[in-house]
């Protein structure tokens, strides 16, 4: 783990701004595509996501999601593994066989570790979507 001040000495993460809140003594980060504020610096958030792919979805749509993940990763992991990922799909409307969800989540793990992260896991869910519009 790194010191806080190496933290603050990287920089932050495309399109995020600190800024310094004299009321309550603490810094905040600010978005200025998404307008998104957080106390917490965005790339230490579990639920941090590429700007660009944050715009892909609505703000309802991102919210949902993040319920959804947070539902969905049962053994409080910070991951879904992909029996996790089976049970889910069908709540939000995916109907998928065994082997489809097999491949998906083979192509979104890019990492390769066996499990979706959060940005993984809304990647799939663009996938998803780009495949409806088609």
């Amino acid at each position: 783990k790194e010191s806080n001040a190496v933290m603050c000495d990287e920089p932050l993460p495309s399109g995020w701004a600190r800024y310094y809140d004299a009321g309550n003594e603490q810094h905040y980060y600010v978005n200025a595509k998404t307008s998104q504020r957080t106390w917490r610096r965005p790339d230490t958030d579990p639920y941090y996501i590429d700007t660009d792919l944050f715009l892909e979805f609505s703000p309802g749509e991102m919210a949902k999601f993040r319920e959804l993940y947070h539902e969905l990763d049962y053994d409080q992991s910070g991951a879904v593994n992909e029996e996790e990922l089976k049970s889910i799909l069908p709540r939000i409307g995916e109907k998928l066989s065994v082997r489809d969800v097999e491949w998906l989540f083979f192509q979104c793990d890019e990492d390769e570790s066996g499990e979706l992260d959060y940005e993984e896991f809304v990647r799939m869910l663009l996938r998803l979507k780009q495949e409806r519009m088609k």
